[in-house]
């Protein structure tokens, strides 16, 4: 969103509305975090401004190139250091060409902003102002850099998701199902000698870790037996009917793992909903409801995925027994 202001300021918000002096707002945008990381390097090629109370003191964006001017009460800071009022109508016309090309590539319109800026550049050099288009060739230099990345990190989404299709076909086809499985979920229970321990669930979407759905659980009952700690755990979980359901359970054992896993699916009457998993750690054995057994190692297609969903359970589950009684040792 930008603020209604000479020089708006450019903010990531979730709440446009609850934002006093909001203009312009471009979105909603799903993954926060990739829209920073953009908003980071492009604020290399078009400074913006961010700060909300500036002061008459030297400004770090300033200095650093991020910001085209450190504004006070109207005025901007030349490089000299003075306040002055000259140079303020360039500068806010510069300022809002870089907010108006920021625009253009967030909303996708990249082509339409690298052929003005070649014009730009060509203009500049018909007027003999080499240094001005000089910088714009540096631009489209960097621009280049940026799209030939991005491209790179397409061609890897298509692979990956090529993948997963890959992966995904043979789960269906090891479950004897058509639906499709986009979500699994792994159990894992980790202890600290008897009395201490704890379980935790990994989120695995499309063949993908979803750290943020990742759940811990401390065990409540007083039970040194690590079947019924897998029992409680995973019980608690599928009552979570606000969660979403997985179409398939792994979990890190055998067939007396699976068995318990089988009842708890049972009992909440998702037996043709979810499939149940076990994967064994010695041998990397699976272990179907069905009674069939398979080497995972010697199918390339779902090893990879199955294990590494069993050992993020496993790691969770280490990680968060650590943190919670590493100040007892």
């Amino acid at each position: 969103a930008l603020t209604k202001e000479d020089f708006p300021r450019l903010l990531i918000v979730h709440r446009p509305d609850k934002i006093k002096n909001a203009g312009n707002t471009l979105g909603p945008f799903t993954d926060g975090t990739s829209l920073r990381a953009v908003l980071k390097i492009l604020r290399k090629i078009f400074p913006f401004r961010t700060c909300k109370n500036p002061i008459n003191k030297p400004c770090l964006y300033y200095e650093l190139g991020l910001c085209p001017a450190h504004i006070r009460d109207g005025k901007a800071q030349i490089a000299n250091g003075k306040w002055q009022m000259a140079n303020r109508k360039n500068l806010k016309n510069q300022y809002a060409k870089n907010i108006k090309n920021l625009f253009l590539i967030l909303r996708g319109k990249k082509t339409n902003l690298i052929e003005s800026l070649k014009k730009e550049m060509v203009s500049l050099s018909k007027k003999q102002l080499y240094e001005k288009a000089n910088k714009i060739k540096n631009r489209l230099l960097y621009f280049k850099n940026i799209f030939d990345h991005e491209k790179a990190i397409k061609e890897e989404f298509v692979k990956a998701k090529s993948s997963w299709q890959k992966t995904e076909k043979a789960l269906r086809a090891l479950l004897r199902t058509n639906k499709k499985i986009n979500r699994i979920e792994g159990f894992d229970v980790s202890n600290i000698g008897e009395e201490r321990a704890g379980g935790a669930m990994s989120v695995f979407i499309n063949g993908k870790p979803a750290k943020t759905e990742y759940r811990k659980f401390k065990i409540r009952l007083k039970t040194k037996d690590d079947l019924s700690r897998l029992k409680e755990i995973i019980a608690r979980r599928l009552a979570h009917k606000e969660w979403n359901f997985p179409q398939a359970i792994l979990i890190d054992g055998g067939k007396a793992h699976l068995n318990i896993l089988l009842k708890i699916i049972q009992k909440f009457g998702l037996k043709n909903k979810i499939a149940a998993l076990a994967l064994a750690k010695e041998e990397e054995k699976l272990y179907l409801a069905d009674g069939r057994t398979l080497s995972l190692k010697q199918n390339p297609d779902l090893y990879p995925v199955l294990a590494n969903i069993r050992d993020e359970a496993h790691r969770f589950a280490k990680d968060f027994l650590a943190a919670k009684y590493r100040p007892l040792f």
